[in-house]
């Protein structure tokens, strides 16, 4: 049993979270003829590395998928992962698409017997006592850059970037750690690098300046 509890708990903390790390261009419509102070870039930048993804509600589809490649970092099989991670959705109910990302990894809702019929008490001790690193493996790990992508554009949304904005910035920032960021706690630590240059890229002048106003 005690085992399986840790794979329980492993499996549904060993996640997360930072935008992708591929810098992108921005266009020339999102410039203007207004000049931001390099302060107000830096005081920008802070606000924005400071972002976390907590309290934010990605929903249904978001959360199976994410779940998925949770197990999937702990040693699961594609298979495993996907029937573990419908069975932890139907549990939950109609509440599983409003989750946080935060309470989605949250151990606590979980038992080991609930993985029962996704995988064997052998299977199970398995994966409890393998050499599984917490990394995302690498067939999954485009999916992954995509859902983090994702997640970290909408945590600069719920911070005052519009679309656009945010999803440049989660694309052109770097992470904090790419080794450890999908092993970081969902939502508990900064998302990843933002320097002034960054938000200059991604964000015009003007918008900069009505930010930090």
């Amino acid at each position: 049993m005690g085992i399986k509890r840790i794979v329980a708990a492993a499996a549904l903390s060993a996640l997360f979270v930072t935008g992708c790390a591929e810098s992108k261009e921005v266009d020339g419509e999102n410039r203007s003829e207004t000049t931001a102070s390099v302060s107000d870039s830096a005081v920008l930048a802070q606000r924005l590395g400071a972002v976390s993804t907590a309290d934010i509600v990605m929903g249904e589809s978001f959360n199976r998928d994410m779940l998925r490649l949770g197990f999937r970092t702990v040693g699961f099989t594609d298979e495993e992962s996907r029937c573990s991670a419908e069975i932890i959705a139907n549990a939950r109910g109609a509440e599983f698409a409003s989750l946080t990302v935060s309470a989605l990894f949250n151990a606590d809702s979980l038992t080991p017997e609930s993985l029962l019929p996704c995988l064997t008490p052998e299977r199970m001790q398995e994966v409890g006592t393998g050499a599984a690193n917490g990394e995302v493996p690498d067939d999954a790990a485009a999916e992954f850059r995509q859902l983090t992508a994702g997640l970290a554009a909408a945590g600069y949304e719920a911070a005052g970037l519009n679309s656009k904005e945010a999803s440049c910035l989660a694309s052109a920032a770097k992470p904090q750690d790419e080794s450890a960021a999908i092993t970081d706690v969902a939502g508990s630590t900064p998302m990843a690098v933002i320097t002034p240059a960054i938000v200059e890229q991604c964000v015009s002048a003007d918008r900069i300046v009505e930010l930090v106003a």
